[in-house]
């Protein structure tokens, strides 16, 4: 028989990731010719991570500027 000696708590989760990304349009070329243009390589993001406890309030919020699966697995511990 299981028994019920700790405290369970509710907990809500969100992420979201914010960046730019080159917006690419198109170009009139002669038929055959490759259009040139200036591209961004790189894509830079912020990831934004949020827990909340609705019954108490209590919350944390992490801004991440790269992205790390290790540290989304672990959040739980770092936050609470």
């Amino acid at each position: 028989m299981m028994s019920n000696t700790g405290k369970i708590r509710f907990l809500c989760e969100d992420e979201t990731r914010l960046g730019l990304k080159t917006i690419s349009g198109r170009k009139i070329t002669a038929k055959g010719v490759k259009p040139y243009g200036k591209v961004q390589g790189q894509f830079q993001a912020t990831y934004i991570y949020g827990v909340v406890e609705p019954k108490t309030g209590e919350h944390f919020f992490l801004r991440i500027h790269s992205f790390k699966q290790s540290m989304f697995s672990n959040i739980f511990r770092i936050s609470f």
